[in-house]
């Protein structure tokens, strides 16, 4: 039986989901499946009808345009799922902070109703995260023609956005109505959650849960596994 999987990272920015995502295609790999990773920041940057977002004022002013470059990057990570023959891990990598964009999201996961799919949060207290967070977020090509003073500044407008606008995806009806597998790792701590975990494949889940040992690996933290199924 073919095995098909989507990982849906959610996240601030700069406070490693993509990371999150290179270790699960290297297990995803190990365990002879196919990876394939659809971020929507690279979709933005590469679609005519979207590279014009550029300053933090842009992200600020055109919300619904992000909403919109969320749903067209999980279309087609479900799509490329289903074209699939083979076992395969699809990443969907996008900040799923915002509840309007996450409602789109929550209809189109919901609309492929044998799609088995797990919710990968990466949190981390913004204040001792904030110096990490942009070099890592500095790596990418929003910032590539920047100075260092620039980037940080565009880099710390672009999270204080995300910040205001942000709510958690548990306190929606769709998941409270749902109750979508979820994993959450507490970078600072090394802490790892589990959630609602009969609804989704055992072996999905392994493989997150063990992507995120490896990122407290990568920083330096010992990993603690709890469960916290909602009732």
């Amino acid at each position: 039986m073919v095995s098909k999987y989507l990982v849906v990272a959610c996240g601030l920015p700069g406070m490693g989901k993509t990371t999150l995502m290179d270790e699960i295609g290297d297990i995803s790999r190990q365990n002879d499946y196919g990876f394939r990773l659809f971020n929507s920041g690279e979709l933005r940057r590469a679609d005519t009808r979207y590279n014009w977002l550029k300053s933090p004022d842009d992200f600020k002013n055109n919300p619904g345009v992000l909403d919109e470059i969320s749903s067209e990057t999980l279309k087609q990570s479900v799509s490329f799922l289903g074209d699939c023959d083979g076992n395969v891990v699809v990443g969907f990598d996008q900040t799923f902070t915002r509840k309007n964009s996450r409602e789109g999201i929550w209809q189109i996961l919901h609309s492929s109703s044998e799609l088995q799919y797990i919710v990968a949060e990466v949190y981390a207290g913004v204040d001792r995260e904030l110096i990490p967070g942009f070099r890592r977020k500095s790596q990418s090509k929003d910032f590539s023609d920047m100075s260092f003073e620039e980037s940080f500044k565009d880099f710390v407008r672009r999270l204080g956005i995300y910040m205001e606008r942000s709510t958690h995806f548990s306190e929606d009806d769709f998941f409270q109505e749902h109750r979508p597998a979820y994993a959450r790792l507490e970078r600072t701590t090394g802490a790892i959650e589990m959630g609602n975990q009969q609804n989704t494949s055992p072996e999905l889940i392994d493989i997150v849960v063990d992507a995120m040992k490896r990122l407290n690996e990568r920083f330096g933290h010992s990993s603690t596994v709890s469960v916290a199924d909602a009732q």
